[in-house]
């Protein structure tokens, strides 16, 4: 089992902190913007998360509505570059 980016050409912004159900926390070397999708990957299963909190100025806690099995400390997070589609 390997984590692969979504795009090849894209760096990380950062790596899962902790994963608590849903809530993602990831330690990111920049922060990105509320309502940001952020993604990460495990062969070939992709996990959309939303930042939806900063935690402090390297820390940010994100959602998902899918799935967080799989997810573990220390795997790469990238910036989808877009906002979240999801509507409250």
């Amino acid at each position: 089992m390997g984590t692969t980016p979504p795009h090849r050409t894209e760096s990380p912004i950062g790596n899962i902190a902790g994963v608590h159900g849903p809530v993602v926390d990831v330690a990111c070397d920049h922060l990105p913007p509320l309502h940001q999708a952020l993604c990460s990957a495990i062969d070939s299963e992709r996990y959309t998360f939303v930042v939806y909190q900063h935690l402090d100025e390297r820390h940010v806690r994100a959602i998902t509505l899918h799935s967080t099995g799989g997810l573990q400390r220390g795997m790469p997070v990238f910036d989808t570059g877009a906002r979240s589609r999801m509507r409250a």
